[in-house]
C-alpha cells in the first residue's frame, strides 16, 4: 500500500502564496511546509504564480506613490529608468567624437608648463598670476 495523495489546506495555500511573495525560492517552500519541490508545483502552482505577482504589484504601487508625489528621488529615478527609457548617458555618435590626438592636443594648448612641470590650466593660471599681483601690492 502507497502513500496518501497530498491534501493542500487553506493555510498552507495562505503560507505558499506569502513566502512566494517574499520571495523565498521554491526549494525552500517545499521545505518549509513539508513536501517535495514537484508536489509544491503540483498542489500550489497557482499561490506560487499569486504570491509573486501580488509582491510585485505592491512594490511596484509603493514606488509609483513616492515617485509622483516626490518623496524619493531614487523612486523617481528608477521609475524613469526602468519604466521611461530614461538613461544617465546619451548615445554617443562616433563620427562627431573627436579623435584621440585632437583630444591630446587640446588637453596641451590649456597647460600651463612652469621649469617643465605642468602647474595649471590656462584659467588657473590666470587666477594665480592674479592673486600674485594682488599679494604683491599689499
Amino acid at each position: 500500500m502507497g502513500r496518501p495523495p497530498y491534501e493542500p489546506t487553506a493555510q498552507g495555500r495562505r503560507q505558499v502564496e506569502a513566502l512566494a511573495g517574499y520571495g523565498v525560492p521554491h526549494h525552500m517552500i517545499a521545505r518549509i511546509i513539508g513536501v517535495a519541490e514537484l508536489t509544491l508545483r503540483k498542489y500550489y502552482d497557482d499561490q506560487l504564480k499569486d504570491g509573486e505577482a501580488k509582491a510585485t504589484a505592491k512594490v511596484a504601487q509603493t514606488l509609483f506613490q513616492r515617485a509622483t508625489e516626490g518623496r524619493e528621488l531614487a523612486a523617481c529615478i528608477f521609475w524613469l529608468k526602468a519604466r521611461a527609457g530614461w538613461r544617465e548617458k546619451q548615445p554617443v555618435d562616433p563620427a562627431t567624437m573627436p579623435t584621440l590626438e585632437q583630444l591630446l592636443s587640446q588637453s596641451q594648448q590649456r597647460i600651463t608648463v612652469v621649469a617643465g612641470i605642468p602647474i595649471a590650466t590656462e584659467a588657473h593660471a590666470i587666477d594665480a598670476a592674479t592673486d600674485a599681483e594682488a599679494r604683491a601690492q599689499t
